[in-house]
């Protein structure tokens, strides 16, 4: 679905064209058009109001001998003081747009794009849970949250001794819970 809503924004084509062919070895169903559309107008509507617009991008927050954070963000609007981070969610599990990897995703953007943000847009797209979702934030208040939560998790989490915080959201698709010593 990603791979149909990036394809379209390069060529101008609606994903609706694609209904029953293959995209990446995958047959598109009117779900699947309908969910790359709805991501399509919304990376449409970001380029309208802000000029610059990147989709499918790695950023890097930090990335040392130690520790490496960063991910792909679906989308990167910016301009106009504004950086936008949108994020297609196909899945039914509702993702709240103030997330942990949204902020990232900011953070590194921040750090690559090099340009006057005073606004972060931090906004979901899925489908099954209705509406586009969004948060906003000012660059204060993100890199408040960087210092205030992210780095010592980062420090936490680099630290031998420390202790597993499970948690239903935190342990959902860990892939060690089988082994986690805090889940016995």
């Amino acid at each position: 679905i990603h791979a149909l809503a990036e394809k379209c924004f390069g060529t101008g084509e609606r994903a609706d064209a694609y209904l029953g062919k293959p995209v990446e070895g995958i047959t598109m169903t009117q779900e699947n058009v309908d969910f790359a559309q709805a991501h399509l107008d919304h990376i449409t509507n970001l380029k309208s109001e802000l000029g610059a617009v990147k989709v499918e991008q790695y950023v890097t927050v930090i990335d040392d001998a130690d520790i490496k954070l960063g991910g792909t963000a679906d989308v990167i609007g910016f301009g106009n003081g504004i950086l936008e981070i949108a994020d297609l969610k196909t899945g039914r599990v509702y993702v709240d747009a103030d997330s942990s990897q949204m902020k990232i995703y900011a953070l590194g953007t921040l750090a690559k794009i090099k340009k006057p943000v005073e606004t972060v847009r931090l906004s979901i797209i899925q489908p099954h849970s209705g509406d586009t979702r969004t948060h906003t934030m000012t660059v204060d208040e993100l890199n408040s949250w960087k210092a205030d939560v992210l780095l010592p998790a980062i420090k936490e989490a680099a630290d031998e001794n420390a202790q597993p915080k499970p948690s239903s959201n935190a342990c959902r698709y860990c892939p060690a819970k089988v082994i986690c010593p805090a889940q016995s």
